[in-house]
């Protein structure tokens, strides 16, 4: 298509699984983790970002997406960008609810475990590819 003058219009790229995917594990990395956690406390519910973390207390997870704590275990903070990535790529293409019922709903990809169970009882690089294949595998169903 083209535009008076000879310039052409750039059309937005069609929204794929890995342009979807790749924007999801892109804001994963780059974005504050206050921001991550304040989002996935507002997706999943400030018990589950608990447990995922591996806390016994709510409290820091209300801190650490207000600001006012930093999380101090690089293992925490990588299953915290691990679920959002996850949390990032079911809203994307469902919705954060469905991200949330996912979540907590035992998966036949996890051999029926939960994603929060999974993430929350293994470490990143265990559970990583297992449970990001689980949500990939989810989004392709659409």
């Amino acid at each position: 298509m083209m535009k008076a003058g000879g310039n052409r219009i750039m059309r937005p790229e069609p929204e794929t699984s890995v342009n979807v995917e790749f924007c999801a594990y892109h804001d994963a990395v780059v974005k504050d983790l206050s921001i991550l956690v304040d989002s996935l406390r507002r997706t999943l519910g400030v018990s589950v970002v608990a447990k995922v973390a591996g806390i016994g207390e709510t409290r820091a997870v209300h801190q650490w997406a207000d600001g006012q704590r930093s999380v101090r275990s690089r293992t925490v903070e990588a299953k915290l960008r691990l679920a959002y990535q996850a949390v990032s790529l079911l809203s994307r293409k469902y919705s954060p609810e469905v991200a949330a019922r996912w979540f907590e709903q035992p998966s036949p990809e996890l051999d029926y475990r939960s994603p929060q169970g999974m993430l929350a009882s293994a470490t990143p690089e265990e559970a990583g590819s297992d449970f990001m294949a689980a949500a990939r595998q989810f989004t392709d169903l659409r």
